[in-house]
């Protein structure tokens, strides 16, 4: 089989190579021919270049203090190919163990220097035949849309190969947040990783159903999910328990967000008391020319434009301890929000306890009961509050 070679010369300022190739001519050693220069070994790996389908081999002299870097084999006229359509992955560090090729780091042509012995690199071939996972949207009449493919080896589950979960790689549809996966159209087997990959001898995708909602939402499960998605629209997965520990929430900053709860049960946690930044003016005829003297406490604070549905609040505690503030005058604390304009309230519970310390009491306290909007055209339908006043604490 012939073997191929080619002679680079480098300077510090520019490369300049020359390209020798001898067809065999009795038993010739190039190692010893070329012993002044640095061997590249390309293994073709099934593939072929040239009349090559074993190795070529590269002679290269770098100049003195010249980067050691070389290019890949074959070119756009002379490409490296494998017949039955496989495609060059590209080339690799490794090594033969018996007789199978033990593929280490991709050689980066851009960056990696040779080193000074030199170096064999071995050609990573893709199979024609793939394997994947198809996330697939469903539109009105029914057609069918590949928004993900993830591929597999014949034999994986999804999460052998890509491990984050599901529903990232799902949520790829513009304008919309996935929410469900399912193996079937009709999203009656719900995912759950347990379908193997059949392979085959052809290429053959196992099709995920994906059940979007349109919009925009952060995906809770769990508190830490609740604390990041605070200020974002939120879809919490049906039925969840969130228990936040006893940790502070508060959504200080959902004007124009939606909270879906879809029954879920938000518990154990106190509203935040952070008092820097929250003295605001409700009424009017508050204070002394107008000026700011409120606080207000709510589990969402103020809340223009939004939606909360489906979701129950249970054992929320407030114990209102204000320092001195020299301007204020009155804290309005209300179950759900103390301002709320065009927003809507729907199928809302929630179970708090409210208190006060001995140096609020200098302060009118204004603690809202059997509402969960203290002011504001909000419309609150089917919620309940049970609230507890436990007075001095």
């Amino acid at each position: 089989m012939i073997k191929k070679f080619a002679i680079a010369f480098f300077s510090l300022v520019a490369v300049c190579c020359a390209a020798a190739f001898a067809a065999c001519a009795g038993d010739v050693d190039y190692d010893e021919k070329y012993s002044d220069r640095t061997k590249i070994v390309f293994e073709l790996e099934g593939g072929k270049y040239k009349n090559s389908t074993t190795s070529v081999s590269h002679y290269y002299k770098f100049g003195e203090g010249a980067p050691k870097k070389i290019k890949p084999l074959g070119t756009q006229d002379n490409p490296v190919t494998r017949d039955g359509g496989f495609v060059l992955e590209g080339w690799f560090r490794g090594e033969k163990s018996d007789g199978v090729t033990v593929y280490g780091e991709q050689w980066n042509f851009d960056t990696d220097a040779v080193p000074d012995g030199g170096i064999t690199l071995y050609a990573k071939w893709k199979s024609p035949i793939i394997y994947s996972f198809d996330f697939i949207s469903v539109d009105a009449s029914g057609g069918e849309s590949v928004i993900n493919s993830l591929e597999v080896n014949a034999g994986d589950k999804l999460a052998n190969v890509h491990p984050k979960d599901v529903l990232e790689y799902a949520n790829k549809l513009s304008g919309h947040t996935a929410i469900a996966v399912y193996y079937d159209k009709e999203h009656t087997r719900p995912f759950d990783d347990s379908v193997l990959h059949p392979g085959g001898d052809k290429s053959f995708a196992v099709k995920i159903y994906v059940e979007f909602i349109e919009g925009d939402y952060a995906i809770v499960r769990n508190a830490s999910d609740l604390k990041k998605a605070k200020s974002k629209n939120i879809y919490v997965m049906p039925g969840s328990v969130i228990d936040m520990g006893g940790e502070e929430l508060r959504f200080d900053n959902f004007s124009g967000k939606t909270f879906l709860g879809n029954g879920s049960t938000v518990k154990n946690f106190t509203l935040k008391k952070d008092w820097r930044g929250l003295i605001d003016e409700l009424e009017p005829d508050i204070g002394e020319e107008g000026s700011a003297n409120s606080v207000y406490l709510a589990i969402f604070r103020n809340a223009d434009n939004a939606t909360v549905r489906d979701v129950s609040f249970e054992g929320v505690t407030l114990t209102v301890d204000i320092g001195s503030l020299s301007r204020l005058k009155k804290v309005y604390v209300a179950p759900l929000a103390v301002q709320s304009h065009n927003s809507t309230f729907e199928n809302v519970s929630v179970k708090a306890t409210f208190g006060y310390t001995e140096r609020t009491e200098r302060y009118e306290l204004i603690f809202l009961q059997d509402k969960g909007v203290y002011s504001g055209n909000a419309v609150e339908t089917n919620c309940v509050y049970d609230v507890t006043l436990a007075g001095r604490v």
